[in-house]
């Protein structure tokens, strides 16, 4: 059997925002983590965001992301 061609990946980190003002949600890519206040791009008003880290979810034993 003829082996498979490699491809590429790549990891982005998206960063999700909920305005408080306007209640639109609205992401940016690979953000500084040390800026605090933003503008929504919704409304256009500013506000302070905290940086919320959630735990990674536990795979099931025995599951992989081989194919």
């Amino acid at each position: 059997m003829k082996s498979a061609e490699r491809g590429r990946r790549s990891l982005e980190r998206l960063y999700h925002f909920q305005c408080p003002h306007c209640a639109k949600w609205w992401s940016i890519a690979d953000a500084d983590e040390a800026q605090t206040r933003w503008f929504c791009p919704w409304c256009g008003l500013p506000s302070e965001y905290a940086l919320l880290v959630e735990a990674p979810a536990k795979r099931e034993e025995g599951q992989s992301h081989e194919p």
